[in-house]
């Protein structure tokens, strides 16, 4: 898992900053302040792998963090080769529970197109039901 404490990323618009801001939050559990700024941070520099990282891991650790707002960049994140999905399918699950269209067509919706797999697969060893 990634360590919270790490720095010295090279700056890009302040995602640097955001980074370090998410990892100090997230140090302190403070997992909404943690999320906002790695979003943040993510939003800045979509490309940059130590904030494609730092961003999975903090929703491997607090999946039910995740808004619908979010849907769009988890799926970006779905498709990414740098990113194991299983680390965000937890995040991706309370995504779809939250959705009452999405709840409703679990089965058939095609929204989420392979990505459902992977997350169908992962519901029962999950630990966050």
């Amino acid at each position: 898992m990634l360590d919270p404490d790490r720095s010295g990323e090279k700056d890009c618009g302040g995602a640097s900053d955001l980074r370090r801001l998410a990892r100090e939050r997230w140090a302190a559990d403070h997992a909404e302040a943690a999320l906002s700024a790695a979003w943040a941070a993510y939003q800045a520099q979509p490309d940059d792998c130590d904030g494609k990282v730092l961003l999975t891991a903090l929703l491997s650790r607090y999946p039910g963090h995740i808004g619908a707002d979010k849907k769009p960049a988890l799926l970006k994140l779905l498709e990414d080769p740098q990113i194991d999905p299983e680390q965000i399918a937890a995040a991706g699950w309370f995504l779809m529970l939250r959705d009452d269209r999405l709840r409703a067509n679990i089965g058939a919706d095609r929204e989420f197109g392979g990505h459902r797999v992977s997350w169908v697969a992962c519901r029962p060893n999950c630990g966050h039901w």
